[in-house]
């Protein structure tokens, strides 16, 4: 998924983990646990520094540019 401004993607993992990457970089910005199973889908917001995640268990997180989960 890329963000409006095209500089970022957010990328989940079998892992349970969620990668945000600079594209101008091409390195990861910052990574975190989001779950205990794997990422299954994500969903930016197209005007705000946020983003849901959620899971294989059920779970869906609500993530803000502070990268806490909610």
């Amino acid at each position: 998924m890329i963000a409006e401004q095209m500089i970022e993607y957010i990328q989940g993992s079998e892992d349970g983990k969620v990668y945000i990457w600079d594209l101008v970089s091409a390195k990861v910005k910052n990574s975190f646990s989001a779950h205990s199973r794997g990422v299954s889908s994500l969903s930016y917001h197209p005007s705000q520094a946020s983003f849901l995640s959620s899971s294989y268990n059920g779970s869906i997180k609500y993530w803000k540019d502070d990268d806490q989960a909610r």
